[in-house]
């Protein structure tokens, strides 16, 4: 009894070796080989793709994430602000537009309250020559003074921001469309 217990023991154990062995250098071969695989097929350097993926977030979207992250503060949960693809593109369509004919547009530091955009939508366009910083300033200000109205007379919040900035041969402008629903 006591030989079939030990040879129960020894195979077992040889066993256990054998998979432990397969587990160890079956791992480490098996992740080299992916590793030089995709360093031989990737065309482009690590550093490459990381630049490229950061110049996918644009101007616009870092400041409309910057205002978005500014103007939430102090925010109660259900009233925080968002983008909207939907947003993003109605604002891209005012930018070509504006850009097509910049002369009948009248930027948002000389317009007073015409910047209403239906009844839930609110446009505003700077001067593209102007930093991130300084439209950012810009925007915050109006953008708060028309909020105050519109949440204390005509009860509405804001729900999302879009930012968009581009140039054309008549010259560049930064584009802030903002959007409201009824409370």
């Amino acid at each position: 009894m006591c030989s079939i217990q030990a040879k129960k023991r020894s195979l077992a154990g040889i066993l256990l070796a054998g998979v432990l062995s397969m587990l160890f250098l079956g791992g480490c071969g098996y992740t080299m080989v992916p590793n030089e695989y995709l360093l031989q097929s990737n065309e482009t350097p690590l550093a490459d793709q990381e630049e490229d993926e950061e110049a996918v977030l644009t101007e616009g979207d870092r400041l409309r994430n910057q205002m978005i992250a500014v103007l939430n503060l102090g925010r109660d949960l259900d009233k925080r602000i968002s983008s909207s693809t939907a947003l993003d593109e109605a604002a891209s369509l005012f930018l070509e537009m504006i850009l097509e004919d910049p002369e009948t547009y009248i930027m948002s530091t000389q317009q007073g309250d015409m910047n209403e955009v239906g009844q839930n939508a609110y446009l505003y366009v700077y001067n593209g020559d102007l930093s991130s910083g300084s439209v950012a300033t810009l925007a915050l200000k109006d953008i708060t003074e028309d909020e105050t109205i519109n949440t204390g007379t005509l009860l509405k919040t804001m729900t999302s921001i879009s930012v968009t900035h581009g140039s054309g041969k008549k010259g560049s402008v930064w584009v802030i469309l903002v959007e409201y629903i009824d409370e």
